[in-house]
C-alpha cells in the first residue's frame, strides 16, 4: 500500500507533468495501488483523472478479472515442462517428479497445470494438506508403480505449505518406496 507521503508525492508529480490519465499494468499490488489512488480522490484533486489497471500477473489473482496478462503464458510453460519431463523420463523406471510452481498464495497455476499435465497430485495454499493426505497420495503412486506405471508427477505451489516443501515431499516419496507403504493401505 502507498503511504500518505507517497500519495502526496504522486499527486505532485501528476500535476507537475500535467498527467491527464493513468494506466497501471501489474499484479494485485498494482490493483491495490490503483484502488488507493481512486479512494484518495477527495484528498488529492490530481487523482481525479481516468485511471485504468491492466491485470498482468502469473498468479491470476486480481479481483474482477478472469485472466491476467502472463498467466496463460506461465500455464503453457509449466504444462510444456511437465510434458518434457515425461518424455525425458521414458527410459527411466519408477520415478516421481516433484515440480514447484510459482504463484505466491494463489494455486491457479499449480491447479490448472496439474489438470493439463496429468499430475498424480497437486498441492496448493488454498487447500491445506496433512502428512496423512500426503502419505495417501504417495502410497497411491507406489501402488500405480507396482502395477506397471513407471512415472509419477506431483505439482506443488511455492507457498502450499511452510512445513511440507518440495524437498519434504520428495523425501516422503523416497521413504515410502523403501518401506513399501502401499501394503499398509
Amino acid at each position: 500500500m502507498l503511504a500518505g507521503t507517497k500519495l502526496e508525492n504522486i499527486a505532485q508529480r501528476l500535476k507537475e507533468f500535467n498527467i491527464q490519465g493513468l494506466l497501471i499494468i501489474g499484479g494485485f499490488e498494482a490493483f491495490q495501488s490503483g484502488l488507493q489512488l481512486y479512494e484518495s480522490r477527495d484528498r488529492f484533486s490530481a487523482f481525479r483523472i481516468p485511471l485504468v489497471v491492466i491485470p498482468s500477473t502469473i498468479s491470476n489473482n486480481i479481483p474482477g478479472t478472469e485472466f491476467s496478462l502472463g498467466c496463460d503464458t506461465a500455464l503453457n510453460e509449466i504444462t510444456e515442462i511437465c510434458d518434457r519431463i515425461r518424455q525425458s523420463a521414458q527410459g527411466t523406471k519408477r520415478r516421481v517428479f516433484v515440480i514447484e510452481t510459482m504463484g505466491g498464495y494463489c494455486g491457479y497455476l499449480a491447479t490448472l497445470a496439474g489438470l493439463a499435465g496429468g499430475a498424480d497430485a497437486t498441492y496448493i495454499y488454498e487447500e491445506k494438506f496433512t502428512i496423512k493426505g500426503l502419505k495417501k497420495d504417495v502410497c497411491n503412486m507406489a501402488i500405480k508403480m507396482a502395477e506397471g506405471v513407471q512415472r509419477g508427477l506431483i505439482l506443488r505451489n511455492e507457498n502450499a505449505s511452510a512445513n511440507y516443501n518440495s524437498e519434504f515431499i520428495y523425501a516422503a516419496g523416497s521413504y515410502s518406496e523403501k518401506r513399501k507403504c502401499f501394503s499398509q493401505l
